[in-house]
């Protein structure tokens, strides 16, 4: 049986790599992705601007194009956020249909162009995304059984008294 500290060297090292990923198959169910969408979202200043904006990736102008025609009076008319977001990562996604294509978002400062990519159905997420959670909870694991192990192994005994005394 090793000791806490052992252990925890253990999975910082990944000497006990093989045990983590055990962990992670055994509980991989426990983390998954909810419905996302790869989008590329266009931050606009005003809905004048989210119009034009809507208009040229219809046309399928590029990023650039769209950031030197909108941003030329002012850099920050528009702004592009791309990435895959989980459909209630952000208030104003509950508004934009799952499925490909161009949607316009009211905020209550901005304007949304969301460019919708991809809608990736729910999955379950790789070691990789979830590590530190999955690390945390073998860790967790790897206590319990210690500890088991260490009250099979030796019989104690509670002194209340002294107990109630340490509270204070």
């Amino acid at each position: 049986v090793r000791s806490r500290r052992q252990r925890q060297m253990c999975i910082r090292d990944r000497s006990d790599s093989a045990g983590l990923e055990a962990y992670y198959q055994a509980h991989k169910a426990e983390h998954m992705w909810k419905e996302r969408l790869d989008a590329k979202m266009y931050i606009c200043d005003n809905k004048e601007i989210a119009d034009m904006v809507a208009l040229m990736l219809k046309e399928n102008k590029s990023d650039s194009t769209i950031m030197a025609m909108m941003n030329k009076n002012s850099e920050l008319a528009v702004n592009i956020r791309e990435g895959q977001y989980e459909v209630d990562s952000e208030p104003y996604l509950a508004n934009v249909k799952s499925e490909k294509g161009i949607s316009t978002v009211d905020d209550k400062d901005n304007v949304i162009v969301v460019n919708v990519l991809k809608v990736m159905p729910p999955s379950v997420k790789e070691l990789d995304e979830v590590r530190g959670l999955i690390t945390s909870a073998y860790q967790d694991e790897l206590d319990k059984m210690w500890i088991e192990a260490l009250r099979a192994k030796y019989t104690y005994k509670v002194h209340k008294e002294v107990l109630s005394s340490v509270d204070k």
